[in-house]
C-alpha cells in the first residue's frame, strides 16, 4: 500500500468505519436537478432532463423431437446463454453461478459464513444482506445475471431471459441500446443452440421479442422514466386511495389526482403508436387482430405486482437513486418492439410527457384541455381492439374523444413545451415524427411511410396479405405463425429483419453505433463510470448493481455509490481514471471529491497486517 492510504486502526484488529460521504445529507442539490426540476417555477431558460431505461423479457422455446431430452431445458439454455455472454463480453457475473445441487448450496453457505466472520459485528449488520443474500439467497431462488461493460444487465427472470439497457438520456440511445441487446441475446442463443445440438441433433432454440405465448401467459417489455419526488408521491397517494376505494364501494366512482389521470389518459391513447400487434385475444373474446399484445392482461388501474392483476400504473418503488435526486416510474404497460421507430417514439413521447409532468407544465398550462377517462381499463381494451382508430372514449366532462384525438392534443402540448425549454435537437425530432405518425394513422396508414413503419401496422399488412393470398381465417395457424415469426431474433429467419432489409420498415440507427453499444456504455450517465470499473477492476469487484459497486481486496472492503444517475460520464469521471490508477488510488480520488454525486464507504479487513497488500 502506498503511504497515505490509511484505513485506520481500531483495537484488536477489527474493522473501523472510516468515511461515508453524503450518506445523510438533505440539502439542496448544488447543480441542476437530474430530472430538470428546480425550486420554484420553471422558466424559459430551464433545461429539463429525463432518464430512460428499458427491460425486455424474451420468449424462449426449444423445439425438438427427442424423447430423452431433459426437463426444463429452456432454463438450462438461458443459463448457458448467460455463460456465453460472460465469455464473449467484458462483464461481471459475481452472483450468477447457478446452484444445481445441495452440495453446492452447502459450499456457498460455508463461504458466506466464513466471509461474515471476517468482519466485526458493526459491519455485519450493514453488509450481511449484500454478502449472504447476493451469494446464497439469490442463487437459491434461481435469480442470476451479469453486468456487461456496456452498462446493461443480462439475467434470467423466472423462465425468461431478460436484458436491461443502461441508463440513457434520450430515445436514440435507447434504440441503439435495445438493438445491441437483441444482438447479444441472439449471439448467445445461436451458440447455445450449437451446443445443445451436439447432444440433441433435432433441437432448435428460438428467441422471440414479443409479449405473449398465446396460452394466456404474458411477459413484459418494461420501461423506466425519472420523475420528481412530488410527481411520484402524488401517484403513490392515488394508488393507496384507489385500493381503499376498491376494498370499499368499488372503483368505478374513483377519480384520482390530475397527474394520475393524465397518466391514464396518455398511456391508454399511446397504444396506437407503440403497439406491436397481436393475432387474437386471450380475454375470451373473438378478436381477429388488435393493436397491443399487452392490453388483454391488464385489469386494474393500479397494481403493486407485475405478474398478475396488472395495473395500468405500477406502484413499484425501487428508485435506484438517492432520495434527494429522483424517483423511477416503472412502466409495465407497453409492448416489446422490433421497429426502431416504435422504440424511438415509445420512449421519446413518453419521455416528453414525463418532462412536462415533472416541470408542472401539463398541470398548469394544459389542465383545461384534458378530462379524465370514465373507465381507463375499459378504454385500454377498446383502443387496442379498434383498428379503425375511430372509437370515441367517454370522458368525465361528457366529451368523447378517440385515442388519435387525445394523442394529437398531447403532441400539441409537447410542441408548446419545446418552445419554452431549450432541449437537444433529438426531442424536436421526436415531436416531428410524432406528428408525422399521427397524420399517417389518420389517413390511409398503409401508404404513409412513417405509420407503416410502426410494428402493429407492419404486422397488420402481413396478416392481411396472408388472409388474402391463402384465403384463410385471420385467426388461422398460418396467421398466428407469421405474427410470431415477425419477432424472431434470428436475422436469417425473423420476418421483421427481412422487411427492414428490404426497406419496408424505417431504420433509425446505424451499424457503427450498435456495434459500439455492444461493449461501451452511454457517455452521459453513471453507466459509463460503472462500465469502466468493470473493465479496469474485475478481480476486485465483490458485487455490482445499478447504483453501487462493492470492492474487496486483502486490505479493505469499499462501497462506491452513485445516487445521481446523471453523474459518471467522461466529463465527471475521466480525470479520476487518469493513468489507469490502482484501485486504492481511485478510492482516494473519490474520497477527495466534494460532491453529493458519489458516496464512498470504506472498511478495513479483519486481520490485515502490513506486508499483505495486493495493491
Amino acid at each position: 500500500m502506498q503511504a497515505g492510504f490509511i484505513l485506520g486502526g481500531g483495537g484488536g484488529g477489527g474493522i473501523t468505519f472510516l468515511l461515508s460521504l453524503c450518506e445523510s445529507r438533505s440539502g439542496t442539490y448544488a447543480r441542476e436537478y437530474p430530472c430538470g426540476w428546480t425550486e420554484g417555477a420553471m422558466d424559459s431558460q430551464s433545461k429539463p432532463k429525463i432518464i430512460l431505461g428499458a427491460e425486455t423479457e424474451y420468449g424462449i422455446f426449444l423445439d425438438h423431437n427427442e424423447e430423452r431430452i431433459l426437463p426444463d431445458m429452456e432454463l438450462f439454455c438461458i443459463e448457458r446463454m448467460l455463460d456465453e455472454c460472460g465469455r464473449s463480453y467484458v462483464s461481471f457475473g459475481g452472483v450468477r453461478d447457478v446452484i444445481r445441487n445441495m452440495k453446492e448450496h452447502s459450499r456457498i453457505e460455508e463461504e458466506a459464513s466464513e466471509r461474515r466472520r471476517m468482519f466485526t459485528e458493526t459491519v455485519q449488520s450493514t453488509l450481511e444482506r449484500s454478502i449472504s443474500s447476493s451469494r446464497a439467497s439469490k442463487q437459491r431462488s434461481g435469480e442470476s445475471g451479469i453486468k456487461i461493460s456496456n452498462g446493461a444487465r443480462f439475467y434470467r427472470d423466472m423462465s425468461h431471459p431478460e436484458y436491461s439497457t443502461p441508463e440513457t438520456t434520450n430515445p436514440y440511445d435507447i434504440v441503439v441500446a435495445e438493438r445491441a441487446g437483441d444482438k447479444i441475446v441472439e449471439e448467445c442463443r445461436a451458440r447455445v443452440e450449437d451446443t445443445v445440438r451436439k447432444e440433441y441433433a433435432t433441437a432448435s432454440l428460438f428467441i422471440h421479442k414479443n409479449n405473449s405465448d398465446g396460452r394466456e401467459t404474458s411477459y413484459g417489455g418494461h420501461e423506466n422514466y425519472s420523475v420528481t419526488l412530488d410527481v411520484f408521491k402524488s401517484i403513490m397517494d392515488d394508488g393507496r386511495e384507489y385500493d381503499r376505494e376498491r376494498r370499499g364501494r368499488g372503483s368505478r366512482a374513483y377519480v384520482a389526482g390530475v397527474v394520475t389521470e393524465l397518466i391514464f389518459l396518455f398511456f391508454v391513447a399511446r397504444q396506437v403508436i407503440i403497439g406491436s400487434g397481436k393475432v387474437g385475444s386471450e380475454s375470451g373474446l373473438t378478436v381477429p387482430y388488435q393493436i397491443s399484445q399487452r392490453s388483454d392482461f391488464f385489469s386494474r388501474r393500479f397494481s403493486w405486482t407485475t405478474t398478475h392483476e396488472r395495473g395500468i400504473i405500477n406502484l413499484r418503488n425501487i428508485p435506484y437513486a438517492g432520495d434527494a435526486f429522483l424517483r423511477r416510474f416503472h412502466v409495465i404497460l407497453g409492448d416489446s418492439n422490433m421497429s426502431e421507430l416504435s422504440i424511438y417514439l415509445k420512449h421519446g413521447i413518453t419521455g416528453i410527457f414525463f418532462m412536462m409532468l415533472n416541470t408542472g407544465f401539463l398541470q398548469e398550462q394544459c389542465s383545461g384541455i384534458f378530462s379524465p377517462l370514465t373507465d381507463p381499463v375499459r378504454a385500454l381494451h377498446t383502443v387496442s381492439r379498434d383498428l379503425s382508430l375511430e372509437r370515441k372514449l367517454p370522458l368525465l366532462d361528457g366529451r368523447r374523444m378517440s385515442a388519435l384525438e387525445i394523442m394529437k392534443l398531447f403532441a400539441q402540448c409537447a410542441t408548446k413545451f419545446l418552445s419554452l425549454h431549450e432541449l437537444p435537437a433529438v426531442w424536436t425530432d421526436v415531436v416531428h415524427k410524432w406528428d408525422g405518425v399521427l397524420e399517417g394513422l389518420s389517413g390511409e396508414r398503409h401508404k404513409h411511410p412513417l405509420s407503416r413503419s410502426l410494428d402493429w401496422v407492419a404486422k397488420e399488412r402481413l396478416i392481411n396479405a396472408v388472409v388474402r393470398q391463402r384465403e384463410v381465417d385471420p385467426l388461422s395457424e398460418e396467421c398466428t405463425s407469421v405474427a410470431l415469426e415477425y419477432h424472431n431474433l434470428n436475422p436469417e429467419q425473423g420476418i421483421f429483419y427481412r422487411l427492414e432489409k428490404r426497406g419496408d420498415i424505417l431504420r433509425l440507427s446505424n451499424d457503427a453505433d450498435v456495434e459500439r453499444a455492444l461493449t461501451e456504455a452511454p457517455r452521459d450517465t453513471r453507466a459509463w463510470f460503472r462500465s469502466e470499473l468493470i473493465k479496469r477492476y474485475p478481480d476486485h469487484i465483490e458485487s455490482i448493481g445499478w447504483k453501487s459497486v462493492k470492492f474487496m481486496t486483502k486490505e479493505f472492503f469499499a462501497v462506491i455509490e452513485f445516487p445521481n444517475p446523471l453523474w459518471g460520464g467522461p466529463g465527471d469521471a475521466e480525470e479520476l481514471l487518469r493513468d489507469n490508477p490502482p484501485l486504492h488510488v481511485l478510492i482516494l480520488r473519490l474520497l477527495s471529491l466534494d460532491a453529493e454525486d458519489v458516496v464512498v464507504s470504506l472498511y478495513q479487513r479483519h486481520g490485515y497486517t502490513e506486508g499483505e497488500s495486493d495493491a
